[in-house]
């Protein structure tokens, strides 16, 4: 009867380690798709960046084209 409930409390404490992995794995992931998250904001971040750049020597070219072409 003690052998038993020996095994019972066994197998008890295994399912809660395997549970336990289970939340560590678990929250892992999470930490990768954190990072994962982060670095998809640090490109679209970029994105923008590269986009208001372009922006800025597109007006500088229209400017300095209006400039030229006041002159004739």
């Amino acid at each position: 009867m003690w052998e038993l409930m020996a095994f019972g409390i066994e197998m008890q404490q295994r399912m809660i380690e395997t549970h336990a992995k289970g939340l560590k794995l678990t929250q892992d992931m999470l930490k990768a798709a954190r990072k994962q998250a982060e670095a998809g904001q640090a490109a679209l971040d970029m994105g923008k960046a590269v986009n208001q750049a372009g922006k800025a020597q597109v007006d500088f070219l229209d400017q300095w084209m209006n400039f030229w072409g006041g002159k004739r």
